[in-house]
């Protein structure tokens, strides 16, 4: 097993559920590779993340302005993590991004995979390998992959999370339909999602509840708590300096002050603000019941 793949660090959750804040404070840890917006767009070329060490190096750290208004054209061409759906679509010779991978393992590909994301380490000139993924977990998949890694599963309360994700721009052309499939829903529900006629509230509660169903599915029939961590977002809002201490001894990485600088210049605040309702007076009852207990 090459070194650089010794226990990689996994992060997961929910669309919109405080992974991308999360997973970007950890990644400033300088021991840490991460799968890239440049690998996203060139995923057969490894060599593509020597780029970091222009950006990232003993010398200078260049990082992207908390304020949007100062982002430039010069900005724009950072080497960021990313989730690089692109990525893992061609390592993995599937349809990583939409798909749950339920009660799937890799054996064919597996080498393959795990030489890439060696490569990827070793052009950063990091010591471990380290990603962030959003809808499924893919945990079953993931471990016959990678048998050692760190999971950190990142979990938002259902209604706050569900106004979120209906919110954002890139999913205004994926919410009235199912955007994660799998062999993960009855005949049943898929009979009384077809009668919600694309009602996207109503499919985002139902893919929110799947998503988080599987998981402790897969978590059961792993037996691997030792290397999953649950880190609720509420949580961290409330004390991120706590919490980042707790996760960071978790996956055995020093409290450096690249992370506590980088947490110290985000804008950690409560995004999950109520005002009369979530999402509507109608609906936030039945969204919720959805959320958290399926379709009875």
């Amino acid at each position: 097993m090459p070194d650089n793949l010794k226990s990689p660090i996994i992060f997961f959750g929910f669309g919109r559920s405080g992974t991308t804040i999360i997973s970007n404070i950890v990644f400033r840890h300088p021991k840490l590779a991460w799968v890239s917006n440049y690998q996203d767009k060139l995923p057969q070329y490894r060599s593509i993340n020597v780029l970091r060490n222009i950006q990232d190096n003993s010398l200078w750290r260049i990082k992207k302005p908390n304020n949007a208004h100062l982002v430039s054209f010069f900005f724009k061409f950072l080497f960021l993590p990313s989730e690089s759906y692109s990525f893992w679509n061609w390592v993995t010779k599937r349809e990583f991004g939409r798909s749950f991978f339920w009660e799937m393992t890799e054996t064919e590909n597996r080498n393959a995979i795990r030489e890439v994301c060696s490569n990827i380490v070793k052009y950063q000139k990091r010591e471990r390998f380290s990603f962030k993924i959003t809808g499924p977990s893919r945990l079953e998949y993931l471990h016959s992959i990678f048998p050692d890694a760190k999971f950190v599963w990142i979990k938002r309360s259902p209604l706050p999370n569900i106004r979120s994700l209906l919110n954002i721009d890139f999913f205004q052309d994926r919410k009235h339909e199912l955007w994660w499939k799998g062999d993960v829903y009855s005949s049943k529900e898929l009979k009384e999602i077809k009668n919600w006629n694309g009602q996207a509230e109503l499919i985002a509660a139902i893919q929110y509840y799947k998503v988080h169903e599987v998981f402790q599915l897969e978590r059961q029939k792993l037996n691997i708590e030792k290397n999953i961590y649950v880190l609720q977002y509420e949580d961290f809002i409330k004390n991120s300096d706590r919490e980042m201490k707790n996760l960071l001894e978790f996956l055995n990485l020093d409290y450096h002050d690249n992370v506590k600088s980088y947490l110290r210049d985000r804008e950690i605040y409560n995004a999950n603000r109520k005002q009369e309702f979530y999402l509507s007076s109608e609906l936030d009852d039945l969204v919720l019941k959805i959320a958290t207990e399926g379709i009875g």
